[in-house]
């Protein structure tokens, strides 16, 4: 039976980490990547990578706006891309540039000049994404997450990034909904994902590659109920050095008495959905949701 929940858990385990941390140091990206391939041989059989990705594929090859085929080596692709983009997130913060191409990131200016929510997807590499983001715009973020007790990762990538991004844990009690309504109401830029929810977070369910998938709600009514924009990026790395940096047009959710406060958080989030299709479609072994994301709730 595949998972249906995310259970929030990183891939690997801190020796590997601390392989790969020694390898990007003194060995150099390309020499890590090298010693990545081996290693994703030994992911592709773990049951979650084969399960998540055989839905994937399924739901890919019946999306009447696919751009690609994806074949019998599609989950070697994924795993392998997903592995770079985990010694990517790690080699900024020792130094390592990336190429950048940038579309729409002066979108941006309006979020970081008044506060606002960067809403992204775990699709293509978020937190380098932030990190190349901050060289450009001098970005300092408050960055709402699922926080796992003793992931070697996330504590080393806190470690690195706490001079521009301080970390909100999502938590069960809705605590942190107060943290980012006050950093919002402070005028702070807010990232945070939304394509996943845990526990009892409110979802509304909406057509996403032509199958009905749970979103959470959360961003679309925090940002109408205080007036602030919403910029949706995604970060797509298209070479083994260069990520492709795209930004929506900021969107100001506004309630409007005339309809039902669901209908309007759909018709946002449809915009949510539809920029990240158009992302998706070229780039599908980035997407990195190594669960059941189309489980009925």
């Amino acid at each position: 039976m595949q998972e249906k929940k995310w259970d929030g858990k990183s891939y690997g385990t801190p020796l590997g980490y601390k392989m790969f941390i020694f390898c990007i140091r003194f060995l150099g990206l390309r020499f890590t990547y090298a010693i990545l391939f081996l290693a994703s041989i030994y992911y592709i059989f773990k049951r979650k990578s084969r399960e998540s990705t055989t839905q994937f594929k399924k739901i890919y090859k019946n999306w009447s706006h696919k751009t690609k085929k994806i074949g019998f080596f599609f989950l070697f692709k994924r795993v392998f891309t997903f592995g770079q983009v985990l010694i990517d997130r790690v080699a900024v913060f020792f130094g390592i540039k990336f190429h950048l191409e940038e579309d729409g990131v002066n979108n941006l200016e309006s979020i970081l000049q008044s506060g606002g929510i960067i809403l992204g997807s775990h699709f293509g590499n978020w937190e380098a994404g932030l990190s190349i983001l901050k060289q450009k715009k001098d970005l300092k973020t408050y960055v709402a997450m699922s926080v796992v007790e003793g992931d070697f990762l996330q504590k080393i990538l806190q470690k690195k990034a706490r001079n521009f991004v301080s970390v909100i844990p999502l938590d069960r009690d809705h605590d942190s909904l107060f943290k980012i309504k006050n950093c919002l109401q402070e005028n702070k830029v807010v990232a945070m994902h939304g394509d996943r929810y845990f526990g009892k977070m409110r979802t509304i369910e909406s057509s996403f590659m032509g199958e009905q998938a749970h979103f959470p709600t959360g961003p679309y009514i925090i940002g109408a109920t205080l007036q602030k924009k919403i910029c949706f990026v995604s970060v797509v790395k298209i070479k083994w050095n260069t990520y492709k940096v795209v930004c929506s047009e900021p969107l100001l959710c506004t309630w409007d008495r005339q309809y039902k406060k669901n209908d309007q958080i759909k018709a946002w989030l449809q915009k949510y959905i539809s920029f990240i299709e158009e992302n998706l479609r070229d780039y599908p072994e980035q997407w990195f949701n190594f669960y059941d994301f189309w489980a009925k709730k």
